[in-house]
């Protein structure tokens, strides 16, 4: 890869590919910096620092996603928890309502013994 070919990959409009990426990389570790003037290295520490920007832009984006889907998650698991004291309290209180039954009925039965 010649310096020519470096530089019209870093001139290349738009993102670069990852491909694009993985070229950059050997074609950096081919090229002769003795070669190019200083203009095409402020241009490769221009481009770099736009493609820099442009990956913590995209994880500031990633990290926004997994900061609504953790907040979603966390709803949903206190609706599900709401739900589960809601039917525990009612399973309380059905089952001291059969303890009082159960309590009634045997007082009933004492009851009965005594007047036979």
């Amino acid at each position: 890869m010649t310096n020519d070919d470096l530089f019209r990959l870093l001139k290349k409009p738009g993102k670069l590919a990852s491909t694009d990426l993985e070229f950059l990389r050997v074609g950096l570790s081919e090229a002769n910096p003795y070669a190019g003037n200083a203009a095409n290295f402020q241009l490769l520490d221009a481009r770099l620092e736009v493609e820099i920007i442009d990956a913590l832009v995209s994880l500031d984006g990633s990290i926004q996603k997994l900061d609504q889907s953790s907040t979603d998650l966390i709803n949903t698991t206190n609706t599900l928890t709401r739900r589960i004291l809601v039917l525990t309290r009612a399973a309380v209180i059905v089952g001291g309502l059969a303890v009082l039954a159960g309590f009634g009925q045997v007082v009933v039965g004492i009851l009965q013994l005594k007047h036979h």
